[in-house]
């Protein structure tokens, strides 16, 4: 196959990632309950912002604010990566040909509870750590955390699929064996993982100028009733973009790791579309 440019190239993977999602719609209520998850969480930690009534309202200048902000987070770190889990489990087993399952893919998360659970604090306390250095350090200093931010995202992009397919809890162990699966992917060239994350930001922007025509140009002058049904269908908007693009990166996420650790193209990607994207050291 003749040497694609970049962009080509990830309009073809990009294409193979949204056939399996068409072929698999129920694949799309995973991140769908994700949502509904933050939600609930949110509105249940934070809702007297919004609603008035909160069970763990706390002043911001409180001693107990930031420990609650934690939890908040580390409990939002559970909710993504069990529903990462089931979905990433499901979209496995679509490679294959068959059918996926909403429910097969939270039973196999539930079976998983103890690496989520372990992973979850790691990984969230991780991020905390960084997120609360950064607004330690100066300007140098955020640029050095940041990158390390950048770095553990890299070294941990494989965490969940790693999860599904090893018996092991250990969270060092499941951070070991996925940036050791980048390395075998990297070198020094992410065109086909970054190419598709560029396409799929098309969507976002596509979302957030409708949200900008829909807040100056038209809200102000279709009254009360227009304002509150424009609104609904921006968030409606909003919502499935996050969820489409979400779904797309997860499914080719995927199918990068099984190309990575087993060097076996699932379909329907194409081998040497992905061996030009991602160069597989033998």
């Amino acid at each position: 196959m003749p040497e694609q440019g970049a962009i080509r190239r990830s309009w073809s993977l990009l294409n193979a990632s949204m056939e399996i999602l068409l072929k698999n719609k129920v694949l799309m209520l995973y991140p769908v309950m994700g949502i509904a998850f933050t939600a609930a969480i949110a509105t249940f930690f934070f809702g007297v912002a919004i609603w008035g009534v909160a069970p763990f309202s706390v002043p911001e200048d409180g001693p107990f604010f930031q420990p609650v902000v934690a939890f908040f987070y580390l409990v939002m770190m559970f909710g993504f990566t069990f529903t990462s889990v089931a979905f990433s489990h499901e979209v496995m087993i679509a490679f294959s040909g068959e059918p996926v399952s909403l429910r097969r893919g939270f039973a196999f998360a539930r079976r998983r509870i103890k690496a989520i659970l372990l992973w979850s604090l790691f990984a969230g306390l991780v991020g905390l750590l960084i997120k609360n250095l950064e607004q330690k350090f100066g300007f140098i200093g955020r640029i050095i955390l940041s990158v390390t931010g950048v770095v553990w995202s890299v070294a941990s992009v494989f965490a969940i699929q790693v999860m599904i397919r090893e018996e092991s809890a250990n969270p060092l162990e499941l951070l070991r064996k996925s940036s050791a699966t980048m390395k075998r992917t990297w070198k020094e060239n992410l065109v086909g993982y970054v190419g598709i994350g560029l396409v799929t930001s098309l969507f976002f922007g596509v979302c957030f100028i409708a949200i900008l025509i829909g807040m100056g140009f038209v809200m102000p002058s279709v009254g009360p009733r227009g304002s509150i049904a424009l609104g609904t269908a921006i968030g409606l908007l909003f919502v499935s973009t996050v969820v489409l693009t979400s779904s797309l990166d997860n499914i080719f996420r995927c199918a990068l790791y099984i190309y990575a650790s087993e060097g076996v193209a699932p379909a329907p990607y194409d081998p040497e579309l992905m061996d030009t994207a991602w160069k597989v050291k033998k």
